[in-house]
């Protein structure tokens, strides 16, 4: 299923190779995928948004077409994962970008954000982990001590997956079986299960809040109203956080607003990509 994937080649960053799609001319726009998805969720807004900038989307190590070293040797939580990202736009030439990050890859690119402010022109957040919250049982589950590592390792089913899907669409239909499938076969590649437990387990009561006040690029909040996985009254509270941050919830909308109500997002990413550089906007009220 790897010719379902965006166009695109591999990337070796210091001995861990990353997937990236590159589409488009004009000033960077980078796109952070989350958790057990790949840079495959950017397709219905990717080739609009290549229109009038050069998109990049590239896969985070334990995903889609990318390498998946061992959490041993491997940092996946969201600090980690940050300096990654900044290691793999240092080695594609890119200064400074508007950086968008999806849920897990939204507190991927608030720590970019925070660590590496060179690197961030502007930020959107979308339906981001960055705040600790109750987990679904499903989750909690996995967690439990002792029994959960092994239940997510060898016992977790494709139904699981598709029922994990569905619960962040508002449109179930788009947790198609080849759109479970496509995940399906990423997450049981070598080293798949354990370095998507890695990130489960740094995802289990995360508070980026030390963090979010050394933002200093512009940047937006946006949510689902209907996310049934990060919880909507985050979107408020994140952006309170942030220097100059303002919020957006969007009506109707789950967890993926990118895949749910691609217009809306784009619209978002024009917005704030339309503020002057260095700029602040607007605080949420």
């Amino acid at each position: 299923m790897r010719g379902m994937s965006l166009p695109g080649r591999l990337l070796d960053v210091d001995g861990v190779r990353t997937f990236v799609h590159r589409s488009g001319r004009g000033e960077p726009l980078v796109l952070v995928h989350g958790l057990l998805v790949s840079h495959w969720i950017w397709r219905p807004v990717a080739k609009p948004l290549s229109g009038e900038a050069e998109v990049i989307a590239f896969d985070l190590p334990g995903h889609g077409e990318a390498d998946r070293p061992s959490p041993h040797a491997f940092d996946y939580t969201p600090l980690g994962l940050a300096h990654y990202c900044d290691r793999v736009l240092e080695l594609l030439g890119i200064s400074g970008a508007t950086v968008v990050g999806h849920s897990f890859g939204g507190a991927v690119a608030l720590a970019l954000a925070a660590l590496h402010p060179e690197r961030v022109r502007a930020l959107l957040a979308v339906d981001a982990v960055a705040l600790p919250f109750r987990l679904p049982l499903s989750g909690q589950l996995v967690l439990s001590p002792g029994i959960g590592e092994t239940l997510f390792k060898r016992v977790y089913s494709r139904g699981q997956m598709a029922a994990h899907f569905e619960s962040a669409f508002t449109d179930r239909s788009l947790a198609s079986d080849l759109y479970v499938d496509y995940y399906w076969e990423r997450l049981n590649r070598p080293g798949g299960r354990d370095a998507t437990y890695a990130m489960i387990r740094a995802m289990a009561g995360l508070d980026l809040s030390p963090l979010l006040g050394e933002i200093r690029a512009p940047t937006a909040v946006l949510f689902g109203e209907r996310d049934r996985i990060v919880p909507p009254a985050h979107a408020e509270r994140l952006a309170a956080l942030i220097p100059g941050a303002r919020a957006e919830v969007l009506a109707g909308c789950g967890h993926s607003p990118a895949e749910e109500m691609p217009e809306r997002f784009i619209e978002a990413v024009r917005a704030l990509r339309r503020q002057p550089s260095g700029a602040r906007l607007q605080a949420a009220s």
